[in-house]
């Protein structure tokens, strides 16, 4: 028995040595198995690089729109509806009639009124710059304390004529043309500097 033993031992060393020389690495094996971990960490660190790039990319992006929107805000003519003792209003009805009435905005006495209205009546050009604009125009009058507001349905009909400058941003310093009756015929702006206006 003792000898079944030590062939025992013997036949399973030999096979043992048999299979680890079967799977046992070559020192080429070893070098072509450490190669891709060595790729990948370059391509790790590639990947780490680019969106180091990506990143510095978008705070670069978002200084420079941020310095646009700064710009942007400055350039913006805002009017406090307060601030004006009157309000002008000049559109066309629905039956195409010209229309032109003033809204008070403050509490002011009659006689003040008619004032302003024959004075509103009276002038045949005043000029105003553009304060805002949405689907009206509010221009605020160079000479009086008066806010101009011009209807979408007179900027068309204006537009219809020829008579409305259709290069006007928010701003801009304007000329504006009224009939004998008030009624506005015209809106140009005003490329010289000779007009000043202060609103």
């Amino acid at each position: 028995m003792k000898r079944d033993d030590e062939q025992f031992d013997a036949d399973l060393k030999a096979h043992y040595q048999k299979r680890k020389a079967q799977h046992t690495l070559s020192p080429e094996q070893l070098t072509q198995m450490q190669k891709p971990q060595q790729a990948r960490s370059k391509q790790q660190r590639f990947l780490g690089l680019q969106m180091t790039g990506v990143f510095a990319a978008l705070a670069i992006l978002g200084f420079i729109m941020l310095q646009y929107n700064n710009r942007e805000l400055t350039d913006v003519y805002a009017v406090d509806l307060s601030d004006y003792h009157w309000l002008e209003v000049h559109e066309l009805d629905a039956k195409g009639s010209y229309v032109s009435n003033l809204k008070q905005q403050k509490q002011t006495l009659d006689a003040d009124y008619q004032h302003a209205l024959a004075a509103h009546q009276t002038r045949t050009r005043f000029t105003g710059r553009l304060v805002s604009v949405d689907n009206d125009w509010y221009i605020a009058d160079c000479e009086q304390n008066i806010l101009v507001q011009i209807k979408q349905s007179l900027l068309e009909e204006l537009q219809k004529h020829g008579t409305l400058d259709t290069h006007i941003h928010q701003g801009d310093l304007l000329a504006l043309d009224q009939n004998q009756q008030g009624q506005i015929i015209a809106l140009k702006q005003l490329t010289h500097e000779a007009v000043k206006c202060e609103s």
